[in-house]
């Protein structure tokens, strides 16, 4: 069974009234002054025609009428696969029955001698049941526009109406008469003319109903149809004789509204469908050529795999991509085509390959080197995927792309030695600051050692010696060396780790009062003034004693050293050290009243190497940053109002935080 459908909805709202007639462009895109010359002179010739033989004239408008209806029959069928609308099938089916019955009616008419007939009646009838054929097939067109019918039962059903009529009309009495030699035209045949006149006024509001769904000029010429059907309708309800001359104008008009209707079938099912064609195809050309150009931009080629011939179908742009010559030819066996490629990258792609053959992959592609015509080796990135299988499953037809991405390679080779050259530059920049930093944290213990040292060497040289004070530095000499060691540790550890696992309880106060043990020769030595504002009750920390004992060691001195460099008999050097609670976490300062940090230098205050002193290596404040963010915490500086700058070390303070 053949179904016709479309994929519009069945279901369509009804459009503005102001919208119901054609468009003056659509009239006049199909009626020009040509086809209007043609209707014009058809008329004139077939009425001077009939004034001489009116049976001439009557066979040549019928046979012209039978001819285009059967051509719209042939044309309806034969591209009802490029038409886009149902109805126009339906129309071609109508007309084709329409043009059989029209061929008896010809046959039957008064005068030709085929059938044994004395008068114009059964001509008539014949008329008749054609008109209302084909009337009902206008009025049910465009209500079929975009909707599901079924082909083959349509054509049994008109088959049957045809038969059907002709039977009862040539070998019956059954069908009505519609025309009486003498008196003329039967109630029967001009009511059913009226009828059938109304039905097509129906079709035209049907027309009209559908505009949008049948298009503006498809609805011109079928409405142009119908009126000319309704002019030949209101003709054959006036004449008295089957010779008389509005006979002749009503066959004329029928034969336009035929004309008419193969037009549509002809230009909605052939010509705008071949039009539409030719622009896709002229719109695939030039996308075809915007393709080749970007192609040929990117270095890209196609190839096709037939597995079942062995041959590789290869494009100019693969052909030079893989470094074939020019001449060769399109189509190259398999073993030619894997003689340029290196054997290491064959191996390795025919692996991938079998993966996406056998369904583990969606594609295969790799990375392979290819010889060129040079004998070098080029880089081209090979990707395909099976696009043709057998019955069994299996792969008939690879079909893939190669792109030439030696330049690619090439700049990953060298982006991959820069790389390795920035890791060397790094490596060696992270060993000096490593031996920069422990040259900086050793030289403190080291300092005090070769300080005690020289102590004891006084005291021995002494006469007598003074061996009491012996003991007490040779403790302070092991202290400072066991300070050494642990700042050692610590700083390995962290290094290797970014972290230290010698954390445990440290009370702040007594965290400080050791500090200024430890540097207490240097701020005698430069006669500081030292004052500590501690609360009691301070909560204990959790962290590495000896890394906070370095931090604030590291700010002490730097205090020390910036007063002692920029010495004003008017502000004596004063070190205030204080701590407080700040929610969960303490905060720690260390303030002096030296002469600042330089505006200049503000921002570079925590950058590695950066310092003031001939003598510095700028790293004791990046290590105090370092060990106060390794535990969670925060280090800024600030100026003091007058004179002088503060260091606030902020660290957080354990969930359950138990008090000194």
């Amino acid at each position: 069974m053949t179904t016709m459908t479309a994929p519009a909805s069945d279901r369509q709202d009804p459009p503005d009234p102001r919208s119901w007639m054609p468009a003056a462009a659509d009239w006049t895109s199909v009626f020009d002054a040509r086809s209007l010359g043609f209707f014009v002179v058809s008329i004139v010739g077939l009425v001077i025609l009939a004034h001489t033989n009116y049976l001439a004239a009557h066979c040549i408008v019928e046979g012209w009428a039978i001819v285009v209806a059967i051509l719209a029959f042939l044309f309806s069928r034969y591209t009802r696969t490029m038409a886009r609308d149902g109805y126009l099938q339906f129309l071609g089916l109508v007309y084709g029955a329409v043009a059989a019955l029209d061929f008896v009616h010809t046959l039957a008419y008064r005068g030709m001698g085929v059938f044994d007939l004395t008068s114009g009646n059964a001509a008539a009838q014949l008329w008749v049941a054609a008109r209302w054929l084909e009337a009902l097939g206008l009025l049910l067109a465009p209500w079929l526009s975009r909707r599901r019918w079924h082909g083959h039962g349509t054509v049994a059903l008109l088959a049957g109406y045809v038969t059907a009529v002709t039977v009862l009309i040539l070998h019956t009495d059954l069908f009505p008469d519609c025309f009486i030699e003498g008196t003329g035209l039967t109630l029967f045949k001009i009511g059913s003319e009226l009828v059938i006149c109304l039905v097509l006024m129906a079709a035209v509001a049907g027309l009209f109903w559908n505009r949008k769904a049948i298009g503006g000029p498809a609805t011109a010429l079928l409405v142009t149809s119908v009126l000319l059907t309704i002019a030949s309708e209101l003709m054959f309800m006036s004449y008295h004789d089957a010779y008389d001359i509005l006979n002749v104008l009503g066959h004329a008009f029928k034969g336009l509204s035929f004309y008419c209707v193969f037009l549509i079938i002809v230009r909605q099912g052939f010509i705008e469908p071949l039009e539409f064609r030719r622009r896709a195809e002229v719109a695939l050309r030039e996308q075809d050529r915007l393709l080749h150009l970007a192609m040929e931009g990117a270095r890209v080629g196609f190839w096709e795999w037939h597995e079942d011939t062995g041959m590789v179908t290869l494009d100019p742009q693969f052909i030079e991509s893989m470094g074939f010559t020019q001449s060769s030819s399109r189509q190259v066996p398999y073993d030619g085509f894997s003689k340029v490629v290196h054997p290491d990258d064959l191996a390795r792609f025919e692996a991938v390959l079998d993966q996406h053959r056998a369904g583990h992959l969606p594609y295969a592609e790799a990375d392979l080197r290819v010889r060129d015509a040079a004998g070098g080796w080029r880089w081209v990135q090979i990707r395909g995927h099976v696009v043709e299988s057998d019955a069994k499953g299996q792969p008939r037809c690879i079909l893939g792309f190669v792109q030439d991405i030696t330049a690619r390679k090439k700049a990953e080779s060298e982006l991959r030695d820069l790389r390795a050259d920035l890791g060397r530059a790094q490596r060696a920049t992270i060993a000096g600051q490593l031996l920069a930093t422990l040259a900086h944290e050793i030289n403190q213990p080291l300092a005090a050692i070769c300080s005690n040292a020289r102590a004891a060497q006084r005291i021995l040289a002494a006469a007598p010696p003074q061996i009491d004070e012996m003991p007490a530095i040779l403790d302070d000499i092991a202290a400072d060396g066991q300070r050494a060691s642990a700042v050692v540790q610590r700083l390995r550890e962290y290094i290797r780790r970014g972290r230290t696992d010698h954390q445990g309880p440290v009370a702040i106060a007594a965290l400080i009062e050791e500090t200024l043990r430890v540097v207490r020769d240097e701020l005698a030595e430069h006669h500081v003034a030292v004052s500590t504002q501690i609360p009691c009750g301070l909560p204990r920390l959790v962290a590495d004693r000896v890394q906070l004992q370095q931090v604030v060691v590291n700010l002490v001195r730097n205090a020390v050293e910036s007063m002692a460099e920029a010495p004003d008999p008017a502000h004596p050097p004063r070190l205030a050290i204080g701590a407080s609670r700040e929610e969960d976490a303490v905060h720690l300062t260390v303030a002096d009243n030296g002469p600042g940090i330089p505006s200049d230098q503000a921002d570079s205050v925590f950058v590695p190497f950066r310092t003031t002193r001939p003598d510095g290596l700028g790293m004791g404040l990046v290590i105090c940053r370092s060990i106060v963010e390794a535990h969670g915490g925060r280090i800024e500086w600030t100026p003091n109002p007058d004179r002088g700058t503060t260091f606030h070390v902020t660290l957080p303070l354990p969930h359950a935080a138990d008090a000194t």
